[in-house]
C-alpha cells in the first residue's frame, strides 16, 4: 500500500511538474531565507512562508517533530450524530500509523511545496472531509484535515482551524485520500479498550473479545469498507 500511495503521489507531481528535493543538495536549495522552519532529522526543508506564517510555531513543531501520526477516515458529522468525532467530524475509519516514508511525502507535498497551494483564491465549493492526520509531540498534538474534492487542507490546534486551497495539485490529493480510503480498518475506542493509542482491526478479527494491544501499520493490515455517515451541504471554510 505504501508503495502504491508513493507512486501515486510520484506521478501526480511529475505530471504537475513538481521537483522533489531528495537529493542532500536539493534539500539544501530549498532552505534560503528567514522563514525556515527545520526539522530535526537529518532531512530538512523549508515550510511555504504563508504556512508558517499563518500557523502558530506550536502546531508547526507538533507537525514536523511529530513522535507519531495516526491517520483517520473521516467524514461530515450528520444531525443528532452520537458516535466518535475528531475536531468535530464523524470518524468512519481508521487508516493506521503513518510511517517515515509516507510521512515524508505528506510533509513537503503539504508544507513544503507552495506550487501546491492556491493562497490568492478562494473556491465556492463545500469541503468535503476525508483524511485526518493527528500529529502527536509528547501530549499535544495537531490535527491536519484533507478535502476531496474542494481540495483543501485544515490545520486544526488550540481551537483554532486554518484552511488553504488546495486546488493546484488536485491530483495529489486524490491519490493520498483514495490510497488511504483503501487502507480503511474499524475503529475502536482506545479510551474504551484502556489503551493510550487508537487500536483498530479488521472487520475478520472483530468478533474477538479485544484487539492486539499493538496498533496495525498503516500498509501492512487487512481493509475493511465501512458505508460513510450522512454528509450534509456547506460552504467552503464552514465545517458542518
Amino acid at each position: 500500500m505504501l508503495k502504491k500511495i508513493f507512486v501515486l503521489v510520484f506521478v501526480c507531481c511529475m505530471c504537475c511538474g513538481e521537483v522533489w528535493a531528495q537529493s542532500s543538495s536539493g534539500v539544501r536549495s530549498f532552505q534560503q531565507g528567514q522563514d525556515a522552519w527545520r526539522r530535526q532529522e537529518t532531512q530538512e526543508f523549508l515550510i511555504v512562508p504563508n504556512i508558517y506564517k499563518q500557523l502558530s510555531p506550536v502546531a508547526l513543531n507538533n507537525i514536523l517533530n511529530a513522535e507519531m501520526v495516526f491517520c483517520y477516515n473521516v467524514a461530515t458529522a450528520p444531525r443528532n450524530y452520537n458516535g466518535y468525532t475528531l475536531d468535530g467530524f464523524a470518524i468512519d475509519g481508521f487508516c493506521g500509523v503513518v510511517q517515515e516514508q509516507l510521512k515524508s511525502v505528506l510533509l513537503q507535498q503539504l508544507f513544503g511545496t507552495p506550487e501546491n497551494i492556491n493562497f490568492n483564491t478562494v473556491e465556492q465549493c463545500t469541503i468535503n472531509p476525508r483524511v485526518m492526520f493527528r500529529f502527536i509531540r509528547g501530549v499535544d498534538s495537531t490535527d491536519v484535515l484533507l478535502s476531496a474534492p474542494c481540495y483543501s487542507m485544515a490545520v486544526f490546534y488550540g481551537g483554532k482551524a486554518d484552511i488553504f486551497n488546495f486546488s493546484p495539485s488536485a491530483g495529489i490529493i486524490d491519490a493520498i485520500v483514495s490510497g488511504l480510503d483503501e487502507a480503511k480498518m474499524s475503529f475502536s475506542s482506545p479510551a474504551a479498550l484502556k489503551q493510550v493509542v487508537p487500536i483498530a482491526f479488521s472487520s475478520a478479527t472483530s468478533s474477538r473479545s479485544a484487539p492486539s494491544s499493538q496498533t496495525r501499520d498503516i500498509f501492512n493490515s487487512e481493509t475493511s469498507k465501512n458505508s460513510n455517515p450522512e454528509k450534509s451541504q456547506n460552504g467552503w471554510n464552514k465545517f458542518r
